[in-house]
């Protein structure tokens, strides 16, 4: 059943399924070669990204023949999970201090400049997504959902604002 619906969802899906084995081998790679708190860091990272990709996959094995505003939280996540594994792999780049750095660094580097990219796009893929769901209603129902949409999202980038230090 799972797998017919995977068939019915196209690329994304697939895409979402081999960024999570990706991040799976990540997590054995931190374990196996990893050493000290740098061990831990590339760990954290990787499994900060499974849940992600784990929801990004639901909804897109969920909703197979869903438009773009159904996807656009999938997209969202699977882009945040995205940069948490580049920041995951360039946690090799530091010695077993996680304070000695070496010139992989820069991968994490990269990874550190893309995650803000990524809560922007979480945050407005679960905007579009609650937006659509609110759509679906009628009068009232819809107007508030568009308001607490609003609100979810303004509240969200002003969090992520906050976070980043812009």
């Amino acid at each position: 059943m799972v797998a017919a619906r995977m068939a019915r969802t196209g690329s994304l899906a697939w895409l979402v399924a081999a960024v999570a084995a990706v991040a799976l081998v990540q997590l054995g790679i931190a374990q196996v070669i990893g050493a000290g708190e740098s061990a831990g860091h590339a760990t954290l990272h990787a499994l900060t990204a499974l849940p992600l990709l784990a929801i990004a996959g639901l909804i897109l094995v969920r909703w197979p023949d869903a438009g773009l505003t159904l996807r656009a939280p999938a997209l969202g996540f699977a882009a945040l999970a995205t940069s948490q594994l580049v920041e995951s792999f360039g946690a090799y780049g530091f010695a077993a201090d996680n304070d000695t750095r070496n010139g992989f660094a820069v991968v994490h580097d990269l990874g550190l400049a893309l995650t803000p990219l990524g809560l922007i796009a979480a945050v407005i893929g679960v905007g579009l997504g609650l937006g659509a769901l609110s759509m679906r209603r009628r009068g009232l129902v819809r107007g508030a959902g568009l308001a607490a949409t609003v609100g979810v999202v303004t509240a969200s980038l002003l969090g992520v604002k906050a976070l980043v230090g812009f």
